[in-house]
């Protein structure tokens, strides 16, 4: 790459780290809709003029910041209530931490347009109702939904591993400096692409929570480090980064994967293709810096990588603390480091071995350390294999 297509490089990855900077920072100081500093809803699932049927799930967060000793959806025009059951954080049985979200069954008796509104009490004794969404329902109407391990879930990972494999056949059929390079720009302008659409979409929508929702989660520092990964000179530097992102970008974007919290969205949502295509090229990426570049996981470099993990999670555990400061008003939870996902993890497992958050962070750790090693194993296996072939 000639010196003005790397100065072009240069631009255009910095103007994507300005424009996702900037989204993140209009989600803070401008709230959706009637959403404020005050008090909001915002509803995931369903989304608005969509067409339901007449049972489904309410996915969504509601905040007030004096507070909140009740909320309740109304349906209108039918007037039909349904308390509202925020999700909590509980050890031992005592409630740690109640949040901003929630996931409520509803059952309506009627059809057709319907008007969804929220009522909050807080705990200064105030009645607020706040506009949610439109949608239709229809008898018989069910939406799509996404299961884990279904069609919906194997047929993008057989697709990416048929890319991966595509990319490296056309690097080894043309194994050539301009291959290369036509290759990582490809992943790279995939993964930055795709962060700005999503962000885009989620701050048109009003879905951004400061709490959850910004860009200091493990993938999305891992699709900052990518190009950078793809496109630094080879050297110490790169080594570290690469070694780092082995942890990150290998083992925490593959998780993902296998994994996928998709919130309530299904195929077709942009969510949906989103969430795969970045992770699976974070996943491609540091395959490709291994096949093509030569790059290697190594014990010797396991403790600085674990040393810099360590680190980058001290300081997003300290942004967590500070997420309480604005809405929804509650601490953040990036990297996980504050409490488990709701939906169940292997973090569950870590709560009841260390206890809640911040002890159980050092069982992450350890995870950590387990997981570079069983990512190093087959790289270690197939060195061998070739120095004895050697000999």
């Amino acid at each position: 790459m000639d010196g003005k297509k790397k100065q072009a490089a240069k631009w255009i990855y910095f103007l994507y780290i300005f424009v996702m900077v900037l989204l993140c920072t209009l989600s803070v100081v401008l709230p959706h809709g009637q959403n404020d500093f005050n008090r909001g809803v915002t509803i995931y699932y369903p989304a608005a003029n969509s067409e339901m049927g007449q049972d489904f799930t309410v996915n969504g967060s509601v905040y007030a910041r004096d507070g909140i000793t009740s909320a309740e959806m109304v349906f209108l025009p039918s007037g039909e209530t349904f308390p509202i059951a925020r999700e909590t954080i509980t050890y031992h049985g005592k409630t740690l931490l109640t949040l901003s979200t929630f996931k409520n069954e509803v059952a309506l008796s009627g059809e057709g347009p319907t008007d969804m509104q929220v009522n909050i009490t807080t705990e200064t004794g105030e009645t607020f109702t706040l506009d949610a969404l439109a949608f239709d329902v229809k008898q018989g109407a069910s939406a799509v939904v996404f299961k884990m391990f279904s069609p919906m879930h194997l047929i993008p990972l057989g697709v990416l591993v048929a890319v991966f494999f595509l990319m490296l056949w056309l690097y080894r059929k043309k194994p050539s400096e301009k291959t290369r390079v036509t290759l990582f720009i490809i992943i790279s302008l995939l993964v930055m692409g795709c962060d700005v659409s999503l962000k885009s979409w989620m701050l048109s929508k009003g879905l951004l929570r400061a709490s959850y929702d910004l860009i200091l989660h493990m993938c999305d520092i891992s699709g900052f480090l990518l190009p950078v990964l793809l496109f630094m000179k080879d050297g110490k530097s790169r080594v570290a980064l690469f070694n780092l992102m082995f942890i990150w970008g290998l083992g925490g974007a593959a998780m993902a994967l296998l994994t996928p919290e998709m919130g309530g969205y299904a195929f077709p949502s942009l969510y949906y293709f989103n969430f795969f295509i970045k992770h699976g090229m974070i996943v491609i990426g540091v395959l490709m810096a291994i096949f093509v570049d030569g790059l290697r996981p190594s014990l010797k470099k396991m403790p600085t990588a674990i040393g810099l993990s360590t680190i980058m999670v001290a300081a997003i555990y300290g942004l967590d603390r500070l997420a309480v400061l604005l809405p929804p008003f509650e601490p953040g939870n990036y990297m996980f480091l504050s409490y488990p996902p709701t939906g169940g993890s292997l973090i569950d497992l870590l709560v009841k071995i260390f206890g809640p958050s911040p002890y159980y962070i050092i069982g992450l750790i350890i995870v950590a350390v387990i997981v570079y090693t069983a990512l190093w194993v087959p790289f270690a296996v197939g060195g061998a294999v070739k120095h004895k072939k050697k000999s």
